[in-house]
């Protein structure tokens, strides 16, 4: 049963987006709007920050205070595509790499609408590349939440197209994976997201790639043939409107043989591993992450 602080967050996101959010306003507005929220989360923090340039890219390393392991986490921060950026999510991948004693690595990839699809695809590509002058593959783990995970998983069919070594696992939280939106979620929890509306995916969506390219796999996994991917962790919550995009694609996975686990929380809002200075089932979330990572 989800705990009496998630339904506080769940109607405080939804006072909070309400309040701040207006998805007719410029996408340079929005962009200030939601790290200035994501500032307001209450959030714990862990390790020091590093920024790198990746070929003209930046890129910031999360290094927690503790390493005990050899690998790496190549993280892509979620926000439609076309929001958000390392400094939002900095603070929730910190804690991740807290508790599974691993480096991360988040980078900045382009935004939409100034840089459609592929330029993000590119740019994970790109950091995999450089990544692997350090790290071998089998050291890399590929992660990410809403559009950063169906951001890691079209850079993993990318690399199985051209047929490249892939990472070695991949964790996904909340992840986008249909921008045609056909999932049933999209329709009944419509009005259980505390956090998003089906009008702005649909905005957000148009943002990224035309409606016409929504069915192509490397802009909408759901739509890829997940055989040979490595061994996946997705979490997402069963009230929030990207529900169906997880289950749809976990099913097809295993399906495909593909080793994977996924777990549907009761009642979270989006991305609720943001919320680690209140959230119990935050840090819950993570530890599992973290454990997954390790392994």
């Amino acid at each position: 049963m989800p705990s009496f602080r998630s339904k506080l967050v769940f109607w405080v996101t939804k006072g909070v987006v309400g309040a701040f959010y207006n998805p007719n306003a410029s996408i340079q507005r929005i962009r200030k709007e939601f790290a200035l929220t994501t500032k307001l989360i209450p959030q714990k923090k862990s390790g020091k920050f590093e920024q790198v340039w990746i070929d003209g890219m930046l890129a910031l390393w999360v290094i927690p205070e503790k390493v005990t392991t050899d690998k790496v986490v190549l993280y892509f921060h979620g926000g439609g595509y076309s929001v958000c950026s390392p400094d939002t999510h900095k603070n929730m991948c910190s804690m991740m790499a807290k508790y599974s004693e691993t480096k991360f690595i988040l980078i900045d990839y382009r935004l939409a609408p100034e840089n459609p699809f592929p330029a993000a695809n590119q740019d994970a590509l790109k950091a995999y590349t450089w990544l692997r002058k350090t790290y071998a593959p089998e050291k890399i783990i590929f992660g990410g939440d809403s559009a950063g995970g169906g951001l890691a998983l079209s850079a993993l069919l990318s690399l199985k197209e051209s047929g490249e070594t892939l990472p070695s696992k991949v964790f996904c939280v909340s992840p986008w994976l249909d921008l045609a939106s056909t999932g049933e979620s999209y329709e009944s929890n419509r009005y259980s997201d505390a956090y998003i509306d089906y009008e702005s995916i649909r905005n957000w969506s148009v943002h990224y790639a035309p409606e016409s390219m929504h069915k192509n796999p490397l802009v909408s996994p759901l739509y890829g043939d997940p055989t040979g991917l490595p061994p996946m962790m997705i979490h997402v919550s069963s009230s929030e409107i990207l529900k169906s995009d997880s289950i749809e694609f976990a099913e097809k996975a295993k399906n495909a043989g593909v080793e994977i686990n996924l777990e549907v929380w009761d009642d979270m809002v989006h991305v609720w591993q943001m919320w680690t200075g209140i959230l119990p089932e935050a840090l819950q979330s993570i530890q599992k992450l973290a454990n997954f990572i390790k392994a």
